[in-house]
């Protein structure tokens, strides 16, 4: 399964792209600020 890590601010937007990387099976993490989305990655080891 490939992890994908979403880093953006809006969360419509984060809410579409996880929609549609699930729907194409994928793992999603998600992070609204570029600090938690460096943590998240150090973390998670995304993939994407």
């Amino acid at each position: 399964m490939t992890n994908v890590l979403i880093v953006e601010d809006e969360q419509a937007i984060r809410r579409f792209l996880r929609t549609a990387l699930e729907g194409d099976g994928m793992r999603v993490f998600e992070a609204e600020t570029l600090q938690r989305g460096l943590l998240e990655a150090a973390t998670r080891k995304p993939d994407l």
